[in-house]
């Protein structure tokens, strides 16, 4: 081999991938671990797409949600504020009282997970409080 020759495998062999072996105790195996010392050569990158423009306001969106009415069910409402609202309804005979949080357009509101409903011994209990919850308020 002439030094020319054993110039390129040596550069060769010290740019290309080295093999080590060394064994996992853990595993109880032998393992194969192949690396290069070449860094690699940063890809270019396509541009991202431009990000999308928010969605404007439909007329659904804007609409406000009426202050007090019937629902689709037929059933009593009243707005307490934005999207929140009181409603009086029966659930298997039994008057209740829910209070309840709603997503969707004005025209088609849908109730959330969020809300409550208060029987009407609830609801009276509730009133009653309703002192005493004013006073510890103003007491913070």
């Amino acid at each position: 081999m002439s030094g020319e020759e054993r110039a390129k495998v040596t550069s060769a062999l010290q740019s290309g991938p080295s093999v080590t072996r060394q064994f996992d105790p853990y595993h109880h195996q032998l393992t194969t671990r192949c690396f290069t010392t070449q860094k690699r050569q940063k890809t270019q990158r396509t541009p991202r797409a431009e990000k999308s423009t928010p969605k404007e306001a439909t007329d659904s969106d804007t609409k406000e949600y009426p202050d007090k009415g019937l629902n689709a069910e037929g059933e009593n409402f009243f707005k307490l504020t934005g999207k929140r609202r009181v409603t009086v309804r029966q659930y298997k005979d039994i008057p209740m009282v829910d209070i309840r949080e709603y997503y969707g357009g004005a025209e088609d509101p849908k109730p959330g997970a969020k809300g409550i409903s208060l029987t009407l011994e609830q609801y009276e209990k509730l009133k009653e409080l309703i002192p005493e919850i004013d006073a510890a308020i103003q007491e913070l």
